[in-house]
């Protein structure tokens, strides 16, 4: 999991940066909005459970 991380933020083990590749940086992109929109869904819907309206 580690090195697929790595790879996406262009880092090469041992800690060398890569050179700039717009299909890993539209990747990377892809895969911080989808975990974000994930964890505001998840988010919302915890604070709808708590808080309905009387």
């Amino acid at each position: 999991m580690l090195d697929y991380v790595f790879w996406m933020h262009f880092i090469n083990p041992p800690y060398q940066v890569e050179p700039f590749d717009a299909e890993r940086a539209g990747i990377l992109v892809g895969v911080t909005a989808a975990i974000g929109m994930a964890g505001g869904v998840i988010g919302g819907v915890i604070w709808n459970v708590f808080h309905r309206a009387k």
